[in-house]
């Protein structure tokens, strides 16, 4: 039988605390069963001004100085709690840990200022089979009065079994890839997900210490993919565009924390591309673009 649509309305975001115990408890399957999909859900957000002190302690934990525009992923981590109380709701058939974030693409069809009262729906709903086990999106929208402002689609992946006599994919292990035409590096610091835990409300326990990211598998903390991006967009002075633009980018390896890394960029056919891989450059962490239209 179908499951039937559900609908969620917060006059302001939903505590998350509470959420992550009966996540880490949940036994809900990995994958879908033959036959079954996501069902079209959504979460919907009463339009509430954004938080002064929170929007500065994004931008301090990200590195991004103070402007009149919002960060271009900020609406990211405002979606965040409505977010997962759709996606821990007893109707969304998947547990959450687990899940490999692939990809993110967000449209900016407005610049968002400060002082704006912004309005958020999430939904997902159906998935996509592939050859490394089942995808789905989800879909936010961020609006300013009945204005479409920001637009960002999330695509996440339950994975296949790996079969027993398989070998374990190389994926970009021994290889090289080409420099790009500019570079520079930084150390992404032991804390980082700790701090961005602490602003965006993700308390992952693969991103927070050794101890909790052995629990599934991990040496040592790894990087929140979204605060790789939004350090990535700071360094490269894009984290403020004031023009219609859409950022696009995929997560590869995962950068353990702390790491050094080296991010590369170059013009393309009118677009910024970027990659952020180790100093060897044999392990890339993310590739991605942004683009003004």
């Amino acid at each position: 039988m179908p499951h039937p649509e559900k609908r969620l309305k917060f006059d302001r975001p939903p505590s998350t605390g509470p959420r992550y115990l009966a996540i880490a408890m949940s036994r809900k399957p990995s994958r879908l069963a033959d036959g079954l999909t996501i069902p079209e859900m959504e979460a919907v957000q009463a339009p509430r001004p954004i938080d002064g002190m929170h929007l500065r302690d994004y931008r301090r934990v990200c590195g991004l100085e103070e402007t009149d525009a919002v960060p271009l992923v900020y609406p990211h981590v405002l979606a965040a709690p409505a977010q997962l109380a759709l996606l821990s709701h007893p109707d969304f058939p998947l547990r959450l840990l687990g899940l490999v974030h692939l990809r993110n693409e967000i449209v900016q069809y407005r610049l968002i200022a400060p002082g704006d009262q912004l309005g958020l729906r999430i939904s997902v709903g159906g998935h996509r089979d592939t050859e490394k086990g089942q995808e789905f999106d989800i879909v936010t929208r961020v609006t300013r009065g009945e204005e479409l402002v920001w637009l960002e689609t999330s695509t996440a992946l339950a994975r296949a079994p790996r079969k027993a006599d398989a070998a374990e994919p190389s994926g970009q292990e021994g290889q090289v890839f080409p420099s790009m035409a500019q570079s520079m590096s930084w150390q992404a610091p032991e804390d980082a997900g700790r701090a961005y835990a602490g602003v965006s409300g993700d308390y992952n326990p693969i991103h927070l210490s050794r101890m909790t990211a052995r629990w599934f598998g991990f040496r040592q903390p790894i990087a929140h993919g979204m605060w790789t991006l939004v350090r990535c967009l700071g360094e490269l002075g894009m984290a403020h565009p004031r023009e219609r633009c859409t950022v696009t980018v995929g997560f590869g390896k995962p950068l353990y924390l702390p790491g050094w890394v080296v991010l590369g960029s170059e013009r393309a056919q009118g677009a910024v591309r970027f990659r952020l891989s180790d100093s060897a450059g044999s392990r890339v962490f993310m590739n991605g673009a942004i683009e003004k239209f």
